[in-house]
């Protein structure tokens, strides 16, 4: 395991924050050679999602659906109340533990689930040995109700192996909160999770982050926000990235242009 040090300073509300933070990951995937520059990965959608938000939601929490190492939940708990990180795969959530263990700010909350609108439990199918991010989700209809525990053990003994996850809606997890901003990235399952926030996202109206890799899939995120009256713009990022908003801060479409 190899721990990256981030130092990147942000002015947010005309004041000069540093977001000094510690993001552990394994050295072989490719999140680590954008840490070892000393820059968060995908700092680009960050930067924009932080633009977007209005000073009342920083004021709420972030749902992050697919934590991963907890590079994208360690940046915004500088500048929201609290961040709830939402990780189903066991390896990814070894690493995860320890960086939320480092973050200075102590308000990130971990819940080991996966999100999607109709399953209830799932299985682990990994991604390339380079790129654990691309794991997925696999339905588990398993009769059997077993609560799994995922331990806080070397990764070289979770990986290849299958273990059962609770999966529940993403109205459930945020139920207990009040909502800011909506991180999902949940490589085939995205759209199902962001269906299944829909009651949330009706009552709070956050800030929207959502991986989207095919224009298939951005027609159907933008038809899924459109009864909400969102404006949404999709950034390159390392994978597109769409962001909506109720309304965009002028400043985003500038920043863009």
């Amino acid at each position: 395991m190899t721990a990256f040090k981030v130092i990147p300073r942000f002015v947010v509300d005309d004041k000069v924050i540093s977001s000094d933070a510690t993001i552990h990951a394994p050295a072989r995937d490719h999140q680590s050679s954008w840490l070892q520059g000393g820059g968060f990965y995908e700092q680009d959608v960050l930067w924009y999602s932080l633009i977007a938000s209005t000073r009342e939601q920083r004021k709420k929490f972030v749902i992050d659906v697919g934590a991963c190492f907890g590079n994208h939940s360690v940046f915004y708990s500088k500048f929201f109340k609290g961040i709830v990180a939402v990780e189903p795969n066991p390896e990814a959530l070894f690493y995860l533990r320890h960086t939320v263990k480092d973050c200075i700010q102590k308000n990130i909350t971990i819940i080991n689930s996966a999100v999607h609108d109709l399953w209830q439990y799932v299985t682990i199918c990994d991604g390339p040995n380079e790129n654990l991010g691309m794991a997925r989700c696999v339905e588990d209809n398993n009769d059997d109700d077993v609560g799994i525990t995922v331990p806080d053990i070397p990764t070289s003994t979770i990986r290849n192996q299958i273990v059962r996850i609770p999966c529940q809606t993403l109205d459930n997890i945020a139920n207990s909160y009040d909502v800011g901003l909506i991180k999902i990235d949940a490589e085939t399952c995205s759209i199902q999770a962001l269906r299944s926030g829909l009651e949330t996202i009706k009552r709070y109206r956050p800030i929207v982050v959502i991986e989207a890799t095919s224009e298939m899939e951005r027609a159907e995120i933008t038809n899924i926000l459109a009864p909400f009256w969102y404006s949404i713009v999709t950034i390159a990022g390392a994978t597109p990235t769409m962001i909506g908003s109720l309304i965009l801060n002028r400043k985003l479409n500038d920043y863009q242009s």
